[in-house]
């Protein structure tokens, strides 16, 4: 018997050891295939700016007298092209330009001006991309220049002159006067990865062939979820954690923590009544603070900690970037306490344990939730755990303290508003208690408005975002010469007035029906940024509760993941992709990381097909119209009682609720080859 087990013991560890070599084969073997794949072969490029060519105030008038040179230490292995900018009133003085790249004394390639007007010369705009017939092996790290001349000696000054901007960039100099300036872009591309990259890259396969594996295995060992696995939960984590530091949204992030720390600043001075006029007075970024104060309080709480710390161990936060991945750490334990609130909710609803487990495994594993909550690194997941606690109290008819918590979701963020008033609407029918909840629900927005709201500063920060207060304008029908419909306003009215006039039984029907109806009429009716749709992503997460094919269910969600990544690579080709990878953990561990030049995956996708941008948001939006009428479906053949969902044990696949994270998986494989292969 002792050597029965013995036996399977080691039968075990062989096939454990076998498994482990066969991962770290395939990790050698697909990262040289992916680097293979992104090299200077495939023709992929990607883009060094040596400043901005936008600025209309900075401009030099060029004449014959003066030559004009520009120094710039040459990135990459190949070079295929630059970009610089004219500005004329005579397209015929374009004609007379000559641009030559030199090394040293050797001169490697010229571009005649004249000869590209037909063909690269945009309206007046003047933006040239002069490429050479063929592409030039370069001495990467070394310093090139361009010279523009005059081929005829006649220039006109006061018809003719390029674009510059101040820039600090090593190697970037441009030979005018006393002043550093730069006015090219350089277009090019690298042989393959060094050492450092490539040993990224290796980790990178590694992980994620390790976690597709044991999806696989553990998806054949046990195909139907009976209950929620220590396994599953180590798979939930192990995915939550690979959303947590192999990509991160860093810029509004950023901006949000430098107006937090300012916070303290306010304090110290016994000025925090007047936060958004010293924000204004002393911009700690970019971005104007457009949030309530609410969200700055809770960011400065947890981020005042780890300035200390880092402090005292002698590292600068501001320049070594932790701070936002530190801030990432706190979005993701938030998403954790949100599966921790939505499972509390459901244990009020008197839902089956084992379909409880089910629901919050799905809702934590949904692409939907992840990419636009940690993903983004965004504050959208404190006001979705706000909505969840309230919720327990909704169940219980403690609606009191449900309209407080929802006011503080409110006020971090308008978004819970579209679920607060239907609820109260459909639950309560006397117009005195309505009043009551509804300005429970809103105090605390109405007491920031008394204090922040009616000040210029408020306003001014306000007037610098309007596209969020336009948006649910976007959408609108003409109705006479000055009028216009607007089909989101107008939807959610309708809705308000249905859930005014029909008295449904169950409570957890008027949740399903609210969070489900409200928020399909927002992703359809709304262009809406990718944080914005938190509560759709949970809406779908609650609604898996009821779906009558789970496992078909997942796949849609799946599915409508691909379309939401695709749509945001393909409208923030600069906020997206490489962009965020390249603000992960990856670039604290290496600094040889260049994100300014990364290739963006819409430029890849292009290629592929210019229309896939639509194609992304039709898909988006056919499985959100697919779900929206499958859990509708489902509650009416209910009748409103949903008695069901407490009674049947859901019987979905494992391996369709692990699907959902594969858009996740392709995003972080695709986007990260790309950074650190190149």
């Amino acid at each position: 018997m002792f050597e029965n087990i013995r036996n399977r013991k080691s039968l075990k560890f062989a096939v454990i050891f076998f498994i482990c070599l066969g991962l770290f084969i395939c990790s050698i073997f697909f990262s040289r295939v992916l680097a293979s794949v992104c090299s200077s072969t495939r023709g992929l490029y990607r883009t060094t700016f040596y400043g901005s060519l936008s600025d209309e105030s900075n401009q030099i008038k060029m004449n014959s007298a003066n030559s004009y040179k520009q120094d710039f230490i040459m990135p990459y292995d190949i070079f295929k092209g630059v970009t610089i900018r004219f500005n004329t009133s005579d397209s015929n003085q374009l004609s007379k330009i000559i641009i030559t790249l030199v090394r040293g004394n050797n001169q490697l390639y010229s571009w005649n001006v004249g000869n590209l007007i037909e063909t690269s010369y945009n309206q007046g705009n003047g933006t040239f991309e002069l490429l050479p017939e063929k592409t030039l092996s370069m001495e990467k790290g070394a310093t090139y220049s361009f010279i523009v001349t005059d081929s005829q000696n006649s220039l006109d000054s006061n018809k003719l002159s390029f674009f510059y901007t101040k820039t600090d960039i090593e190697g970037s100099s441009l030979s005018f006067g006393n002043t550093k300036l730069s006015s090219v872009t350089l277009v090019g591309n690298l042989y393959g990865s060094d050492t450092p990259h490539y040993f990224y890259l290796f980790l990178a396969c590694l992980s994620l062939l390790s976690l597709l594996a044991l999806m696989i295995l553990n998806s054949i060992k046990n195909s139907f979820i009976n209950k929620i696995t220590t396994f599953d939960i180590v798979i939930a984590i192990i995915c939550i954690g690979i959303v947590t530091f192999s990509f991160s949204q860093k810029g509004d992030m950023s901006a949000i923590v430098n107006l937090s720390r300012q916070i303290w600043d306010c304090v110290k001075k016994g000025n925090l009544l007047n936060y958004y006029q010293y924000a204004l007075d002393n911009p700690a970024s970019i971005a104007t603070p457009n949030y309530n104060i609410i969200l700055y309080i809770i960011v400065a709480i947890f981020v005042k900690p780890f300035d200390w710390i880092m402090t005292a161990i002698g590292i600068d936060v501001i320049k070594s970037g932790t701070t936002e991945q530190y801030m990432n750490v706190i979005v993701s334990c938030f998403y954790v306490l949100s599966i921790w609130l939505l499972k509390k909710f459901l244990e009020k609803a008197k839902v089956e344990k084992t379909n409880t487990e089910i629901v919050c495994l799905m809702y934590g594993l949904s692409p939907l939730m992840l990419f636009v909550t940690i993903g983004f690194n965004q504050l959208d997941i404190f006001y979705v755990c706000v909505v969840l606690w309230a919720l327990c109290y909704f169940m219980e008819d403690k609606l009191d303290l449900f309209s407080f918590l929802m006011g503080i979701g409110i006020a971090m963020k308008s978004f819970p508003l579209l679920i607060f008033v239907p609820l109260i609407l459909l639950s309560i029918k006397k117009p005195v208690k309505i009043f009551q909840y509804l300005l429970e629900g809103l105090s605390f927005t109405g007491a920031f408005y008394l204090v922040y709201g009616r000040t210029a500063a408020w306003k001014a920060a306000q007037a610098a975002w309007p596209y969020a207060q336009n948006a649910p304008y976007a959408i609108q029908l003409p109705i006479g010469p000055t009028s216009n419909f607007s089909f989101f306003l107008g939807g959610i009215l309708l809705f308000c007035i249905w859930c005014y006039v029909e008295t449904p039984k169950n409570k957890l029907f008027n949740i399903l029906i609210v969070f489900i109806c409200v928020e399909t009429l927002f992703v359809l009716a709304i262009p809406w940024n990718p944080q914005w749709t938190a509560l759709y992503g949970l809406a779908v997460g609650i609604c898996f509760l009821i779906a009558p094919r789970p496992s078909m269910y997942c796949l849609y969600v799946m599915f409508q993941g691909f379309g939401l990544i695709g749509h945001c690579i393909m409208t923030y080709p600069a906020n997206v992709d490489g962009y965020m990878v390249g603000n992960s953990l990856l670039t604290i561990l290496n600094k040889n990381i260049n994100i300014n030049g990364l290739i963006k995956l819409k430029e890849v996708f292009e290629r592929v097909s210019p229309s896939l941008q639509s194609i992304s948001i039709s898909i988006y939006i056919t499985m959100a119209i697919i779900i929206l009428y499958t859990i509708l479906n489902t509650l009416w053949k209910q009748n409103r009682t949903i008695t069901t969902c407490t009674e049947r044990v859901l019987r979905v696949r494992r391996g369709a609720i692990y699907s959902m994270f594969v858009p996740i998986i392709c995003f972080v494989a695709i986007s990260g080859t790309l950074m650190l292969a190149l």
